[in-house]
């Protein structure tokens, strides 16, 4: 979503005369998109800006806060960032010609913006983002989101419809369909699984993913759907976050680790290759060994192909920063590296049963380290690099493993 936003925001830049810099040196404005979903990210952010003040200083630079942080620190910015000029808040960014050439701090009521019209028209080689909902009804224990983005706001059909309509004609064969929770998805009597149906009835998109997906909300309907059409790519990404109920329950996730294995019981009964990513905290408040081991087995039963692995991090808003029993930071790295080494030996296992076997490849565009080789995705979301011709589309047999990357040939 932050993705999607910063490109959102560069087009209606675009749109309103301005003229992308090549880097910060030849700037007249710069925008730093911050996430305030972990503290470690936001720190990086706030240092960032600070080493970018120097051109302020040099040649009368404006630069700016946008993201989910300029809604968080809204209050308290000329403290924390005095020197910048504006604030660009999750639901400013079509007001955002304006705050820039006014140097504004506005902080006034969030309102509902779904941006509905506003298209983004950068492209990246042939992928692209569709935001269908914003914000979020969950409340996370852990989590600032639905503080920083507001309740959830569905976007009109049609409006999506035109959008990837308008992103297909510039050249995307590749969307991601994007929410803080696509299943939550309510707007003029339809649900994300009728959205989805609606996308393949009235799109020529030749891929469609969606994140990201709440487990206490994903039902057979949408489970039956993504194994309808072709069009629907055959991967997931799924948050389990805790392999303990009692961890889940205290971070109010709404589910039961024996709901979250039937999903994934359904999924790859109907197909046992279908790419299964999540993510996963450890460390958060009253997590105990049995709790931490809970997770580690169930990492072990499920065999992801890949995992976002965090340390848990307290954000000020959030109930879960309140609670008592809150883990010392050595054991929450602890337990997280072991966790990466686990998972990341699992990864390299799922990759290598790739060896011998021929998916079919969207090209991205030339390999970072070899220009004599592509680099595509498959319909798993698997990025495999390659030696071929380029073409849109074309199938590739997996010869080696590089590292974690697949390497192959086109046939």
């Amino acid at each position: 979503m932050n993705m999607y936003d910063s490109d959102l925001l560069a087009s209606i830049l675009d749109k309103n005369g301005y003229e992308k810099a090549d880097n910060e040196k030849s700037a007249d404005i710069i925008i730093v998109n911050a996430c305030s979903v972990r503290e470690h990210a936001e720190k990086r952010a706030f240092g960032r800006i600070q080493n970018l003040l120097k051109y302020k200083r040099e040649r009368n630079v404006k630069i700016g806060l946008a993201g989910c942080t300029a809604e968080r620190i809204k209050n308290e910015v000329a403290d924390i960032l005095p020197e910048i000029d504006f604030i660009l808040r999750p639901n400013q960014y079509n007001k955002a010609p304006y705050i820039i050439k006014n140097s504004k701090f506005d902080i006034s009521e969030y309102d509902t913006a779904t941006y509905n019209g506003l298209y983004n028209n950068r492209i990246h080689s042939g992928t692209n983002f569709i935001p269908v909902i914003r914000g979020c009804n969950n409340f996370c224990t852990y989590c600032i989101v639905p503080y920083t983005r507001g309740r959830e706001r569905s976007r009109d059909s049609d409006d999506i419809i035109n959008e990837i309509n308008f992103q297909y004609n510039k050249g995307v064969i590749d969307i991601t369909l994007l929410g803080q929770n696509v299943n939550s998805y309510k707007h003029n009597h339809l649900d994300f699984p009728d959205l989805v149906k609606k996308i393949l009835q009235e799109t020529s998109i030749p891929r469609i993913r969606f994140l990201t997906s709440h487990p206490k909300d994903l039902n057979d309907k949408l489970i039956d759907l993504i194994f309808s059409d072709k069009r629907v790519c055959k991967s997931l990404h799924l948050p389990v976050q805790s392999g303990s109920d009692r961890i889940l329950t205290k971070m109010n996730r709404g589910y039961r680790i024996s709901k979250y294995r039937l999903i994934i019981n359904k999924l790859r009964s109907a197909d046992n290759k279908f790419v299964l990513t999540t993510d996963l905290i450890v460390g958060f408040p009253g997590e105990k060994k049995e709790d931490y081991n809970m997770t580690l087995d169930f990492i072990k039963e499920t065999r992801y192909d890949f995992a976002y692995m965090f340390k848990y991090s307290p954000r000020e808003e959030t109930p879960a920063s309140k609670l008592n029993n809150q883990i010392p930071e050595d054991i929450k790295s602890e337990r997280l590296n072991n966790l990466i080494n686990i998972q990341n030996k699992i990864s390299f296992k799922k990759n290598f049963e790739m060896i011998g076997n021929t998916y079919e490849v969207f090209f991205e565009g030339k390999s970072k380290r070899n220009i004599n080789e592509n680099c595509g995705r498959t319909d798993g979301n698997k990025v495999i690099i390659y030696k071929g011709s380029i073409k849109p589309v074309t199938n590739v047999i997996v010869k080696s493993i590089k590292g974690n990357t697949p390497y192959g040939v086109e046939i």
